[in-house]
């Protein structure tokens, strides 16, 4: 019986070895010795494996030991610090931030997030609220772990377990404001809301876009605003048509501050519309579930209705950075076409006038 031949790797000692005409080499860990295969049965490539192979021990040893008393709180301190002046939203991501810190507790250690974790929060979130609120705080979870990683203070094997869990969908608002209910508003809001409602209403922007805007970014002369990557969510800048009715309340406005939309109690920028937005619907007997947002979309679908616009149009004036969420659209803009040519379909005959017959 012929004896298998074991053929050592030279150079870098017994650390690799030939078997069956591939390499393998003996890793020691603190779990123990184990085989790997190097899965080639050249050595070149081989001994450039094993030496990636023991690097990679090298820093996984040096991550646990580093990351060993790292907390969710330290992480959360230094997260926050290093995005307070990067995002515009950073406000709202405290808020997400404290939320998981109530939860998972100050002190847990960042090595020992595993998927659980993840399925107890999904369950403990779906309890008082809904998919929506669940997926900006996974959301927010993921990311801080991902900068945990590139801070070299996490093992990516973590952050991997964590995605292999999806975010959940989400059901999409499909009402939005009729031309009536859109009249009612406006003539229920008061003063410096109602020129904002009228701004969202008119340009589709986001609540925050309409709050920051200021007079540098508006042309009353060519009739257009300009919002610059800074200023969007998507980071892209886009060019946006003034209305002939925004246009007319933007000229009336005083101009002397820096922002267009000024409180006039603190003299600032107004922080949230909320609550006199609920106020103006109250008042004009609308049903007051609706959301700012759907300001938006009601901007959206009644340009859609009209039939005159490309899909691709209206993703470059919401400022959608994935066209899938301007997709929605697509439905209104065909019923809209197809609306137009029936109603241009025509024999020659009038039929709305039926003669009597018998019976």
């Amino acid at each position: 019986m012929e004896t298998q031949k074991n053929t050592r790797g030279k150079g870098i000692g017994k650390g690799y070895y030939k078997r069956n005409n591939t390499f393998y080499a003996d890793i020691t860990t603190d779990k123990g010795r184990r085989r790997v295969s190097l899965k080639t049965n050249n050595e070149k490539t081989a001994k450039a494996y094993y030496a990636k192979l023991i690097a990679d021990e090298g820093k996984r040893h040096y991550l646990e030991t580093k990351t060993y008393n790292y907390t969710f709180k330290d992480l959360a301190d230094k997260y926050l610090k290093d995005t307070e002046s990067v995002l515009k939203s950073h406000k709202k991501v405290k808020s997400f931030v404290r939320t998981l810190l109530n939860f998972f507790g100050e002190e847990k250690k960042i090595n020992t997030f595993t998927i659980s974790d993840i399925d107890s929060l999904k369950t403990d979130v779906l309890g008082r609220s809904g998919n929506t609120n669940f997926n900006r705080l996974f959301m927010t979870l993921k990311i801080m772990l991902k900068k945990a990683v590139e801070w070299e203070i996490l093992d990516r094997g973590i952050l991997d377990a964590i995605k292999n869990r999806k975010p959940l969908k989400e059901n999409q608002r499909t009402d939005y404001l009729q031309a009536d209910e859109v009249n009612k508003l406006l003539n229920a809001a008061k003063g410096g809301i109602k020129n904002i409602l009228t701004a969202l209403i008119y340009t589709g922007c986001r609540k925050s876009e309409i709050l920051n805007l200021e007079w540098t970014q508006v042309d009353l002369k060519t009739g257009l605003i300009t919002l610059k990557g800074e200023d969007t969510k998507s980071g892209k800048g886009r060019i946006i048509p003034i209305a002939p009715e925004l246009l007319k309340i933007l000229k009336a406005m005083n101009k002397k501050e820096r922002y267009a939309f000024i409180n006039p109690k603190t003299k600032k920028p107004y922080y949230d519309i909320k609550r006199s937005f609920k106020k103006a619907l109250k008042d004009a007997g609308l049903k007051t579930d609706w959301h700012i947002h759907d300001l938006r979309h009601t901007f959206a679908s009644h340009l859609a209705n009209l039939g005159n616009s490309e899909i691709y149009d209206i993703q470059q004036l919401l400022g959608h950075a994935d066209p899938r969420t301007t997709s929605r659209y697509i439905g209104l803009i065909r019923a809209a076409r197809l609306k137009k040519q029936i109603d241009a379909l025509k024999f020659g005959t009038n039929l709305a006038q039926t003669e009597k017959t018998g019976n």
